[in-house]
């Protein structure tokens, strides 16, 4: 079928553009967290907005335009159900990626092979994608070479503090802060820092949880029963999901962010701790690699190595004194959300061309 579209103008404009995702639920992860800044910015320039849909529901009104449907649809919803709405109703149609199934090591490998083979029948649907990462744009293309519009669409992070950082660590009067960030649950390695602060329950640490706990239940009352059970309840705090402004506030409280995922498609967190010079501790996931060097301030291990991580942490809560923030900046590829809807435009009008870096 051939899609019209009123995107974009020969002005170099572009409008009537869709965002369509899952309603958030109090969810506040990575990937709703770029949705709601790209439709601030869609928004602000005329070039579209964002709609909530449950597909237990009646299916939205399908004008002719373009639609981004959001790749948390994969995870929860028949995806051939949306991929026959988006035929029918005549939009060119994009997938917003956030996520790739053949990538995350928690899936079984033949539930990898049953999603691949479902994909290869609802992407023909499909005008193109925009991946979130760098690294998982590479993936798409490789693991979907037939599919020639697959786009790069970088987050943007900005690249500043806005509070003096914190004290150094001086015992328990000043313990040493810890914050994660991301989503409770398997993927994320909540359970792996915990076991290794488990082993440090003598040392003065605080450790603040920032992210959704309705995702996998059973797995935060996992965590919560083994941190009574390790006496580690007066350490340890769980804030859930918390708005931008707040969850940015508690990064730049800090003195080490740790991460224990291995699954990222960009790494919204990590990003937003480098780019606050928050030092970092990290498994090699995600875009990280690109944006910063292993090196004093970021220490970045290989994810097939987490005896390599556990040493790492228990260092550097042994001996905070030897924490200090990174020495460069990240290289981060976008300043602005103004700077990314200019690489969605790009490549909406010209869809067989890969939008570039201005700088």
């Amino acid at each position: 079928m051939k899609h019209e579209s009123r995107i974009p103008g020969p002005s170099g404009t572009v409008s009537d553009l869709l965002l369509l995702q899952p309603p958030a639920r109090g969810c506040i992860s990575g990937g709703y967290r770029f949705n709601a800044a790209l439709a601030r910015a869609l928004k602000a320039r005329g070039m579209g907005s964002l709609k909530e849909w449950d597909p237990a529901h009646a299916l939205p009104e399908n004008p002719a335009g373009v639609v981004l449907v959001d790749s948390l649809y994969l995870r929860r919803h028949a995806p051939m159900h949306i991929a026959a709405w988006l035929e029918a109703g005549g939009r060119a149609s994009y997938l917003l990626a956030h996520y790739l199934p053949l990538e995350d090591p928690t899936l079984a490998e033949d539930a990898k092979a049953a999603w691949y083979e479902s994909a290869r029948t609802w992407l023909s649907a499909l005008q193109g994608i925009f991946c979130t990462g760098q690294r998982q744009t590479e993936a798409w293309r490789r693991h979907f070479p037939q599919l020639r519009c697959i786009h790069f669409l970088p987050p943007a992070i900005p690249d500043q503090r806005t509070t003096p950082f914190p004290p150094p660590p001086q015992g328990q009067s000043h313990p040493l802060r810890l914050v994660t960030v991301g989503s409770l649950s398997p993927s994320k390695g909540q359970h792996e820092i915990l076991a290794t602060l488990a082993e440090l329950r003598d040392q003065a640490f605080r450790w603040d949880l920032v992210g959704s706990c309705g995702a996998h239940p059973q797995y935060v009352r996992q965590l919560k029963e083994q941190i009574r059970t390790d006496n580690l309840a007066g350490k340890i705090a769980f804030h859930g999901s918390l708005p931008t402004r707040e969850c940015a506030g508690l990064l730049e409280q800090a003195h080490l962010c740790v991460s224990a995922s291995r699954l990222e498609s960009f790494g919204m967190a990590n990003a937003e701790a480098l780019a606050r010079s928050v030092p970092l501790l990290a498994y090699e996931a995600g875009d990280l690699p690109l944006w910063i060097d292993c090196g004093p301030g970021s220490w970045i291990i290989n994810p097939r190595d987490p005896s390599a991580w556990r040493g790492q942490l228990k260092q550097l809560v042994r001996e905070p004194g030897t924490i200090r923030p990174p020495h460069t900046p990240p290289r981060l590829p976008a300043r602005s959300w103004d700077e990314t809807t200019d690489f969605l435009r790009q490549a909406l009008r010209e869809p067989g061309v890969t939008p570039s870096r201005k700088r």
